[in-house]
């Protein structure tokens, strides 16, 4: 009997240390992918801001337009789309939204990002398109909106981070969402 039970706590000792084992190397595997998907996000945005900073601009017309430029005109919007709410000089992105696209869904799957965008004062683009943005543009300025979501200051902003906020349910299409809001040089205004 004696020999029955210290087999049995020798075995259940051993069991344990190997769930503990087990559990150390799996939590050290998933800190590593977390932290990997992170720098991967970091290095696809700081590539594409590069971009951002150096395309050509065309000025344009307040409205709904393709990624390509093109006025919406019952054109297929899933491919992406911008919306200017003023007139002004608006960055050509397709080619760089697209790629930027390409390398976040090349190591996170696609139906877990609802929408990239880039939001900026007078112009918010979209990969892909989603017909509630165009009632959200016309209810809200959503370069606000989305200074207001991580409570930074409009007047001057050079932040370089990136904020990735709790899930949350989002008021206009009840999807259950978390984003990844990458601040760049917001923009300046005199005082």
């Amino acid at each position: 009997m004696k020999k029955s039970i210290i087999r049995f706590l020798s075995l259940n000792i051993i069991f344990v240390l190997c769930m503990i084992l087990y559990n150390y190397v799996h939590i050290n595997m998933i800190e590593y992918d977390i932290k990997n998907h992170y720098d991967r996000i970091i290095s696809a945005s700081n590539e594409f801001y590069q971009h951002y900073l150096n395309t050509e601009v065309e000025n344009k017309e307040p409205g709904i337009y393709t990624l390509s430029g093109e006025k919406h005109r019952d054109y297929d919007l899933s491919q992406g789309g911008f919306i200017v709410s003023e007139k002004s000089d608006v960055p050509n992105l397709n080619k760089y939204i697209n790629l930027l696209y390409k390398d976040l869904t090349s190591f996170i799957d696609k139906d877990k990002i609802k929408t990239l965008s880039v939001v900026t004062p007078t112009a918010s683009f979209f990969l892909p398109f989603y017909p509630e943005y165009v009632d959200l543009d016309e209810k809200f300025n959503l370069f606000d909106v989305a200074i207001e979501k991580v409570k930074i200051n409009k007047k001057y902003s050079t932040d370089h981070n990136i904020t990735i906020t709790h899930d949350y349910i989002e008021r206009y299409s009840n999807d259950h969402l978390r984003s990844i809001i990458m601040l760049r040089r917001i923009y300046r205004r005199s005082l």
